[in-house]
């Protein structure tokens, strides 16, 4: 498993002289740049200080100069932002810089500013949605200075026809601009052959919550003036009518938007999916009332008061940390349903005052409303995690089997015995991660039972005789019960075993000296059932109970998981295993055809 430490290694770094503080600040910019876009934390906003002092000690041409080097990986909407609001040179640079996707561009435009917008009007690589949105803001190549505009029709007769003795005038988007150029001879003919808008209303023909609701949607969808049109109320009236007529006859078209962001119901046929939450940190007033939470939440759980839980409304009064609490949220699906909730209260410095609570929800970790494919991408990632656990692992066994063996020349018996330790150390842990993966891969549906023919009576008799000499020696035992003739199940004969093992080894290691535990074999219709009694060990606290020394081993993780793994196994091949009361009662159907044991 490989544990990424490369951003405290560049946050540790001591200032030095101006190659190093240069040298740290590249680094900088190459790990937030590659950073998740959801990253969030202490490390990162420590990261993002460091990255306003080292800003500060280098003139703004060597950063510009620096994020223009080829190599950069700039694909951190967050940091694309940061950039983007220091000097000119340097924003010009990020933004030029900056490989992001066409909706990432869509969700960072409210976050840049004016002169930045002007800038990434100017990338050619620009996707169709992100141009829309940057017309409707008023973004053109009006904005661009007058020699610009007159290189960039020099170089692309495409640009249409732009006069760079055009007249410097005063536009919003930047410091040096020009007035709208004039509409070239086809422009004008579209423009002449475009119908009127609406005549202008009377702003009290809109109600005031209604143009309040719609205004945000109209000014996206309705078309944009022409150059030069006035931009008064009567305009945006007009714009605000369109919107409205055109979404009664049903024709308003949805606004694109990127990410995950909320969205309002304005009437759009198919909105968005929103993605479900699984965690997300908070901060609360003093009365329990969320004021801040992560920006992908936040939208539908501020305001929302965590003292309603009724769990959580003394530690509250008594400014108690919370830990492992339980409140239920109502609301967008995305965040409905139950959480578990770890928070600490904060104190203001200088009174001493309650000032609310920091922590973090989460969802419960068997919440049975996530998706299947979470529950498959789950496993996945599982599976992978073990990938590169074995690696390691292997490598450790390899080298200790060849200091055992002496491979590579005389080694001294006391090393040999340490590495016959290791390698049966090692052996243990790959076993684990064996069963580990197998869990994830039944119970995530990757892989079923091997097929077959196998006698659980046969199985369960041999297992017992393979754990009758630990329990002969301390007195304990079991007494077996069962039917006469064959059990068969549709199961492979080493799957039977497999199973019997993780049933009865558990038991046998957790039962007290002079112990007996009774097993019976039964068959109620088309089940077949293998019935043990647990022993006092288990019947209370199964997950403290210590199994004796040299017990028969249940696995690298416990008897519990153990259970689990036979419950999962035992549910594959369309059975159960039902742990309730005293017993342990594993259930399994019985073969169709019995007479294939003897065949098979």
């Amino acid at each position: 498993m490989r544990y990424d430490d490369r951003l405290a290694t560049v946050l540790r770094l001591s200032p030095g002289g101006g190659t190093v503080t240069r040298i740290q600040l590249r680094q900088l910019i190459d790990l937030l740049g590659t950073a998740p876009a959801d990253a969030r934390g202490e490390m990162m906003d420590a990261a993002y200080t460091k990255l306003a002092e080292l800003s500060a000690r280098i003139p703004p041409a060597e950063r510009a100069d620096l994020l223009a080097q080829p190599g950069l990986r700039l694909r951190s909407p967050r940091l694309v932002a940061a950039l983007a609001g220091y000097e000119p040179a340097v924003a010009q640079a990020a933004i030029h810089a900056a490989r992001l996707s066409d909706n990432e561009w869509l969700d960072l435009m409210p976050a840049l500013p004016p002169r930045a917008l002007a800038m990434l009007n100017t990338r050619r690589d620009l996707g169709e949605l992100a141009r829309a949105a940057l017309a409707r803001l008023g973004v053109g190549d009006r904005g661009l200075p007058a020699r610009a505009r007159a290189a960039d029709a020099a170089s692309d007769p495409s640009l249409g026809n732009a006069s760079p003795a055009a007249p410097a005038t005063a536009t919003m988007w930047g410091a040096e601009t020009i007035a709208p150029p004039a509409p070239s001879a086809g422009q004008a003919r579209d423009m002449a052959q475009s119908p009127p808008p609406p005549a202008p209303l009377p702003p009290a023909t809109v109600p005031h919550d209604e143009a309040t609701a719609v205004i945000g949607a109209a000014m996206a969808t309705a078309p944009i003036a022409a150059a030069g049109a006035p931009e008064g109320i009567a305009a945006i009236v007009r714009r605000i009518e369109a919107f409205r007529a055109a979404r009664a006859a049903g024709t308003a078209a949805a606004v694109p938007l990127g990410g995950d962001s909320p969205r309002l119901p304005l009437g759009e046929e198919h909105p968005a999916p929103m993605r479900r939450a699984d965690s997300f940190d908070f901060a609360s007033d003093g009365a329990g009332r969320i004021m801040w939470s992560d920006a992908a939440v936040a939208p539908m759980v501020v305001g929302f008061s965590l003292a309603s839980a009724p769990a959580l409304r003394d530690m509250m009064g008594h400014q108690q940390p919370i830990r492992g609490g339980r409140v239920d949220l109502a609301g967008a699906p995305a965040v409905a349903g139950a959480w578990w909730i770890d928070a600490a209260p904060r104190f203001d410095t200088p009174a001493g005052r309650f000032a609310g609570y920091l922590g973090r929800l989460r969802r419960p970790a068997n919440d049975t409303a996530a998706a299947p494919a979470d529950a498959a991408q789950d496993g996945d990632q599982l599976r992978q995690l073990l990938h590169e656990l074995r690696t390691p692992v292997n490598a450790i066994q390899g080298f200790a089997e060849i200091i055992q063996q002496q491979l590579f020349g005389p080694t001294p018996h006391e090393y040999r015995a340490h590495a016959a330790a290791i390698a049966s150390d090692a052996a243990r842990i790959l076993a684990g991660f064996d069963e580990l993966e197998r869990y994830a891969r039944i119970d995530s549906g990757a892989e079923a039972m091997g097929a077959g023919f196998g006698d659980l009576g046969t199985a369960a008799r041999a297992t017992i005789a393979r754990l009758e000499p630990h329990g002969s020696a301390r007195g304990s035992g079991f007494d077996l019960e069962a039917l006469a003739g064959p059990m068969p199940v549709a199961l492979a004969e080493a799957e039977v075993e497999a199973l019997c093992w993780r049933l009865l080894a558990p038991v046998a290691a957790l039962s007290a000296p002079g112990e007996s535990l009774a097993v019976r074999l039964t068959q109620a219709g088309e089940l077949l059932c293998l019935e043990i009694a647990k022993p006092v060990a288990m019947m209370d606290s199964a997950t403290q109970a210590t199994p004796a020394a040299n017990a028969p081993t249940a696995g690298m993780f416990g008897h519990e998981f153990t259970l689990r793994l036979a419950g999962a196994e035992a549910r594959s091949a369309g059975g159960r295993l039902a742990r309730g009361g005293g017993h342990l009662r594993l259930y399994l159907p019985a073969a169709a055809d019995g007479g294939a044991l003897q065949h098979g």
